[in-house]
């Protein structure tokens, strides 16, 4: 929650702007899914580290997901 009172005391703009970013937001959302099931980050680490090996990831072929609050 925002002080909405201080913020305008300490002349700090509050807004609202809740469809702003919505596509946006909602492609990030899937590319880190993507990510995260196929363990990307986890095979960065281990290529920048030189320790390269075999990491499975999980496919999201035919995977319902729910998405709350986008």
């Amino acid at each position: 929650n925002i002080d909405i009172n201080m913020a305008t005391n300490k002349k700090i703009v509050v807004t609202n702007t809740p469809t702003a970013n919505v596509d946006a937001v909602a492609d990030l959302t899937f590319g880190l899914i993507l990510s995260l099931a196929r363990r990307v980050p986890e095979a960065d680490r281990k290529t920048k580290g030189a320790k390269w090996g075999k990491i499975i990831g999980k496919s999201v072929w035919e995977k319902t997901i729910g998405i709350i609050g986008l």
